[in-house]
């Protein structure tokens, strides 16, 4: 995975902060094909990870990570999407 975009973060970050999460809550990616799951969870360390103005705010595993090589993670029409 290439990164996440300026409104991908916003709406991560947006989220995290409404569900009161901890520092070390992430919010993980889990599906990256079709229909993207998103998941409340803690980074690991062999997992890729997405920082917002400083605060982790994505993580993906290995297996997804390789399977979004070259993609981003986008926020638009209120949903996100893998482009």
């Amino acid at each position: 995975m290439r990164g996440i975009t300026k409104q991908a973060g916003e709406q991560l970050s947006m989220l995290l902060t409404l569900a009161n999460a901890e520092d070390n809550v992430c919010i993980r990616l889990v599906a990256p094909v079709g229909r993207n799951m998103l998941k409340m969870d803690t980074a690991l360390p062999r997992d890729k990870v997405f920082k917002h103005k400083k605060r982790l705010v994505l993580t993906v595993d290995e297996q997804v990570a390789h399977a979004c090589a070259g993609r981003t993670l986008d926020f638009r029409d209120n949903e996100f999407r893998v482009i």
